[in-house]
């Protein structure tokens, strides 16, 4: 009688619950939530990186247009300069 009434947590206003469905409970919520703020914030950081680089790759084709306007002969900067090869 004594290692039952050890096993349980008394509740206000209910009946006793097992300590051990307390705490499974209580363990797989926790870990669900716990996983599930982690993978928000992975997804949040991958989403930032997927930003920066946009805004890198805009910025660049808007440079590059700039300097195609100013002198249209030049060689597009992001291919770069034809090289010589050695004969």
């Amino acid at each position: 009688m004594l290692d039952e009434a050890a096993a349980r947590i008394a509740t206000l206003g209910g009946p006793p619950v097992p300590i051990a469905d307390a705490m499974a409970a209580l363990k797989t919520s926790d870990a669900k939530s716990d996983r599930d703020a982690i993978n928000k914030k992975l997804e949040a950081e991958r989403a930032k990186e997927r930003h920066r680089l946009a805004v890198r790759r805009a910025r660049l084709a808007q440079q590059a247009a700039a300097e195609q306007a100013a002198n249209p002969f030049a060689p597009h900067p992001l291919i770069g300069t034809p090289t010589m090869t050695a004969r």
